[in-house]
């Protein structure tokens, strides 16, 4: 139980972190719906690793009065279940969101092929990806 407040603890500091960081970045409005799906489903994720981390603190602090540990041990399960679904609604939209970097007009063979990234989208981009990745 140690181990899961920790864990779900780190993943809401990343997370938040993560919120905090995209919040920073304005690409466009094409992107607004979709990154405010993406804040959305990250604070989903925040409030249910609080709820691991509440169940999993009940049982480290010990027996008490009016408290149904069995409820509880139930409830972690279904928590982690709502976990893998907004894992899931959130790969559902970042297709949408990579859509939107990719130019509509059709090449010479009929296809997208090519994307739009002005200048400073670009910066941003590169920017963004060395603070993840880091500079290789």
């Amino acid at each position: 139980m140690r181990e899961a407040i920790y864990v779900s603890t780190r993943i809401q500091l990343e997370l938040r972190d993560q919120i905090g960081r995209l919040q920073g970045i304005h690409l466009g409005k094409e992107f607004d719906l979709s990154l405010q799906a993406s804040f959305s489903f990250d604070e989903q994720k925040i409030e249910l690793h609080q709820r691991i981390v509440d169940i999993a603190e009940a049982f480290v602090e010990g027996p008490k009065p009016g408290v149904d540990y069995g409820k509880l041990a139930a409830e972690m399960p279904k928590v982690r279940a709502e976990l893998d679904q907004t894992d899931h609604n959130l790969m559902e939209v970042a297709p949408a969101v990579l859509m939107t970097l990719v130019d509509q007009r059709e090449d010479s063979k009929g296809h997208c092929s090519h994307l739009v990234v002005t200048k400073q989208k670009q910066r941003i981009s590169s920017r963004t990806c060395r603070t993840y990745f880091g500079a290789n």
